[in-house]
């Protein structure tokens, strides 16, 4: 499997703060409307977003650290590009940021050399999580859950990547023991 060590470093150096999609305001009908593009989703870590991108047609999806939001999609003239807040609707508080001490991905290749994912989960300090999984035919199904640890059976043995927050003791910065 690739390597996702830019994006587990963000992981590691900053709670997540925001799920963004983009779309567009349709004007056209009279009140302005929302139509929400779900083929990329954007988790904000800090200044620095993580980017959940779909691969068309694949029933899989990348995982890139983008500096900024782009729009990925073509849009009429008329129409106006935006993008709308999903945490408080997933996470519940829209407003406190979310350490992630646990990050689970399954490979969309059967040999796990690919960078293409088939599924991805967040877990934090509450249990709660974020599953991220492509959908037919395009765009991606973002999902919390209760609990945690959904993707530990789909987990290829020896294959996928998992990460976990190592805890330190305050006094003198040595991992705790017993955690990884």
């Amino acid at each position: 499997m690739r390597d996702h060590s830019e994006a587990i470093h963000l992981l590691e150096s900053e709670a997540l703060t925001d799920v963004l999609v983009g779309g567009f305001v349709d004007r056209e009908s009279g009140a302005a409307r929302f139509h929400p593009m779900l083929d990329s989703v954007y988790l904000r870590f800090g200044k620095r977003y993580l980017r959940c991108l779909a691969e068309d047609q694949e029933y899989a999806f990348t995982l890139e650290v983008m500096e900024t939001i782009t729009r990925d999609f073509p849009i009429e003239e008329e129409d106006e590009f935006c993008v709308a807040s999903l945490f408080g609707v997933l996470l519940g508080d829209g407003f406190t940021a979310r350490p992630v001490i646990t990050f689970r991905a399954i490979p969309a290749d059967a040999s796990g050399r690919g960078e293409a994912l088939s599924a991805c989960e967040f877990l934090f300090e509450d249990a709660e999580g974020l599953r991220i999984e492509p959908m037919i035919p395009h765009g991606l199904r973002l999902s919390s859950t209760r609990d945690g640890g959904a993707l530990d059976e789909a987990l290829p043995p020896g294959g996928g990547v998992t990460w976990t927050r190592t805890r330190r003791h305050e006094a003198d910065g040595r991992p705790q023991q017993g955690e990884v």
